[in-house]
């Protein structure tokens, strides 16, 4: 953890410190409520309230003494005997009370100093503030392409050819990529999202004419949430690989029906590396200084009422005033701008969205 912090303050954290410090932190967490949410830690609170009460350790008889005036003259002797009576009783009562005081201390104390509830003070005591930022937010999507095929939440086309245009694929006029679906495959837990140099003939948006015949040089691919989830603020999260190379385009965005707002969570045009929102009224545009390797990183985009935020590997790198104010899928998408591109892959590891609590 302390190579994680230390690195926040220089460049970018390593994608593997920076797993491995969520991973800690979801792991301590689960070990923490898993021990909140036992018999164990509840029978703890039940002795603790019992034992750190006063009144609970002062010791009351269950039976009143007997009165003389309840006795005649002549039973006198009856009275004694009856008060002796009740005060050996008042003794193995007061023995016996304390023997269970004991006894439920010795309980109390054998629950505290076991080692699950040691743990449990420990983490309570030096990770409240992590728990209470996990606990802000509920998993509300989540996909780590473990499956053989596609999760049937992805749709493999732009969300106006699945919506408007009788689920037609098809790509805008600027762009030189046709989207297929046999450019996406799910392999050792990873989603790989190729760009393929082939011919393809296929169809293209035209401001002007709309969808129009086009032969394709490259194929490529792209999946959206748009059919099965849409979230307005919240945590969004992707771990991703990007073979960068000239002429191509991949990113993690957001987006609605129309064309606009839009997020780009991240945009790698070759080497660049562009994060973004659009509008209809407004374009916010911030081109990073960082050169990515061709490694995995973790990519978040935590949206409020307020701002926005944009985090690689737990550092931020950017923030702006919030203009949305609309539900947005997700989407993951590679492309091609130059007829000299090669091909390439993005590789996604897993994908988490959350919503706050």
């Amino acid at each position: 953890m302390f190579n994680f912090l230390r690195s926040l303050f220089s460049g970018l954290p390593s994608t593997a410190s920076y797993e491995a410090h969520l991973h800690d932190q979801e792991n301590k967490y689960a070990t923490y409520m898993e021990t909140f949410e036992s018999d164990e830690y509840k029978r703890y609170i039940e002795l603790k309230e019992f034992v750190y009460n006063p009144a609970n350790m002062k010791f009351r008889p269950t039976r009143s003494a007997p009165v003389q005036q309840g006795y005649s003259k002549e039973d006198a002797k009856l009275y004694r005997n009856a008060l002796k009576q009740y005060k050996q009783n008042l003794k193995l009562e007061e023995k016996q009370f304390k023997r269970e005081i004991k006894q439920l201390k010795e309980e109390f104390n054998n629950v505290k100093n076991t080692r699950t509830m040691k743990t449990f003070f420990h983490l309570k005591k030096n990770y409240a503030k992590s728990f209470a930022e996990q606990e802000r937010w509920v998993s509300k999507f989540y996909d780590d392409f473990v499956k053989p095929e596609l999760d049937p939440r992805w749709t493999d086309n732009q969300v106006v050819g699945e919506k408007l245009l009788n689920g037609a694929h098809y790509s805008p006029i600027e762009e030189m990529q046709m989207f297929t679906l046999n450019n996406l495959q799910q392999v050792g837990g990873m989603l790989k999202i190729r760009i393929r140099e082939e011919h393809k003939q296929g169809l293209a948006w035209d401001k002007t004419y709309g969808l129009v015949p086009r032969t394709f040089n490259y194929t490529s691919g792209m999946v959206t949430s748009a059919n099965a989830f849409k979230q307005m603020y919240g945590k969004f999260m992707a771990k991703v690989q990007v073979k960068q190379t000239s002429g191509t385009c991949h990113a993690f965005w957001m987006g609605t029906e129309t064309k606009k707002p839009h997020l780009n969570i991240f945009k790698i045009e070759g080497h660049n590396l562009t994060l973004a929102l659009y509008t209809g009224s407004v374009t916010i545009e911030k081109k990073l200084k960082y050169k990515l390797k061709n490694d995995f990183y973790i990519f978040t985009l935590l949206w409020s009422n307020e701002k926005i935020i944009w985090f690689i590997n737990g550092k931020r790198v950017f923030e702006t005033a919030n203009v949305i104010s609309e539900p947005m899928y997700i989407a993951f998408s590679s492309g091609v701008y130059d007829k000299k591109a090669s091909a390439t892959t993005m590789y996604v590891d897993w994908v988490k969205c959350y919503r706050m609590n």
